[in-house]
């Protein structure tokens, strides 16, 4: 399966770039194996299993056929690198994969927990340092990152079990607790409760939410 990745990597790097750094995506396949765990998780919320594939080549033609699943691969890889490495030469070339052949931008730099859904991504972002729990699902449009530009201080914290839909953007030093939902095009700028739903530019609570101890099977 290593050996795969980097033959997957060399060819659409091959088709996207004039250069890249060669000798140095050949010592990636090492990563592999450090994503699987996550990695298999967030197949699953899509309806798939790592342990349906036959072999690591059909997977590779599930990355390929699904844009969004794509993202998610390069973001864990990535994510993998920049952990052990954080200035690894290859860092910018796979962002840029990323960013060329599925239309959405997940920084490497944030963190992000299993389960992530890029449910329609095109023109999805978010941006570095951002900390995200578990279960979380953006659609397209979404925007993750800083109110002002260069605010460095700025970066958004957001709990397990989180839903973005289309269009909508979290900006600036906030904190999204667990269960969140974030209607459609609206601008969250302020924390937002557990197990609400928020809606409005700027958004607002509207409803709160079933929570864990109220959900019925």
């Amino acid at each position: 399966m290593e050996e795969l990745l980097v033959q997957y990597l060399e060819k659409f790097l091959q088709g996207y770039m004039f250069s890249y750094p060669q000798e140095l995506v050949k010592g990636l396949g090492r990563f592999l194996p450090r994503i699987l765990d996550d990695f298999g998780v967030d197949i699953g919320k899509l309806g798939y299993r790592l342990n349906d594939c036959d072999g690591a080549g059909q997977l590779f033609s599930i990355i390929q056929v699904s844009a969004p699943l794509e993202a998610i691969f390069y973001y864990r890889l990535e994510r993998a690198i920049f952990l052990e490495e954080p200035e690894h030469p290859a860092l910018p070339f796979i962002a840029s994969l990323m960013r060329l052949k599925t239309g959405t931008e997940l920084y490497y730099s944030a963190s992000i927990g299993s389960g992530l859904v890029v449910a329609h991504g095109v023109g999805a972002v978010v941006g570095p340092r951002h900390v995200i729990g578990r279960n979380f699902t953006i659609y397209q449009g979404v925007t993750i990152g800083q109110s002002r530009a260069y605010a460095q201080h700025e970066f958004v914290t957001i709990g397990d079990d989180v839903t973005l839909f289309a269009g909508s953007k979290v900006l600036g030093k906030v904190r999204v607790g667990d269960g969140v939902q974030l209607a459609a095009n609206s601008v969250l700028m302020r924390d937002a409760d557990s197990y609400s739903l928020y809606a409005g530019v700027p958004a607002c609570k509207v409803k709160e939410l079933p929570g864990p101890e109220n959900k019925t099977c």
